[in-house]
């Protein structure tokens, strides 16, 4: 993990990216690391663009907005397509891939394409997982497995503390399920 942790949240509005932002900045200062985090989204809050940025670091942060990502989470197509050339800048992106039963938000024909461009399926692991909604703390849960960036119990916690039982656990199912996503695929940072 690099020594400052720069992440873009970018999709569209009902996915929740906000709150998983909140939850990842939270779950890192439980794991005793800095943290900032803001949101942004379009007039159409659900189903428009939207953004949440997270910063991570080991050191003190002066400046609370993400201007340049090195990692970013891209779950539309739009999202896609803003940041497709940050891997080309030493950035790591993960994005969701094309699926059979939600090709509105995958990216159509996209499969891994470099060792810092990973695709997955998060729209439909987290459909499979029941909790379409999911999707961000999905998305989270791969890329902690792939970054180590905070650790998966503290962001178990911080979940099971922002949500009634009941939901946490739901949630939850799509949290593991995005560790086991990153967890068989090859590590990016070296």
């Amino acid at each position: 993990m690099p020594e400052t942790c720069k992440i873009m949240l970018e999709g569209s509005g009902g996915q929740g990216l906000g709150l998983g932002g909140k939850i990842l900045a939270e779950a890192a200062v439980a794991n005793g690391l800095n943290a900032a985090q803001s949101q942004s989204y379009g007039a159409q809050a659900r189903g428009g663009f939207s953004s949440a940025e997270v910063i991570i670091s080991t050191q003190e942060i002066v400046f609370p907005l993400v201007d340049e990502p090195n990692t970013v989470i891209a779950l539309t197509s739009q999202a896609y397509e803003r940041n497709k050339g940050l891997p080309e800048k030493g950035g790591l992106l993960l994005y969701n891939t094309v699926n059979s039963r939600s090709s509105q938000t995958g990216i159509a024909g996209r499969s891994t394409i470099s060792a810092r461009a990973l695709g997955f399926p998060f729209s439909l692991e987290a459909q499979n997982a029941g909790n379409p909604k999911g999707i961000t703390l999905l998305a989270i849960g791969t890329l902690l497995a792939l970054t180590d960036i905070v650790k998966a119990g503290y962001l178990e916690e911080t979940l099971r503390d922002n949500f009634s039982p009941s939901i946490a656990e739901a949630n939850l199912d799509c949290f593991w399920q995005g560790l086991t996503l990153g967890r068989k695929a090859k590590k990016p940072w070296c």
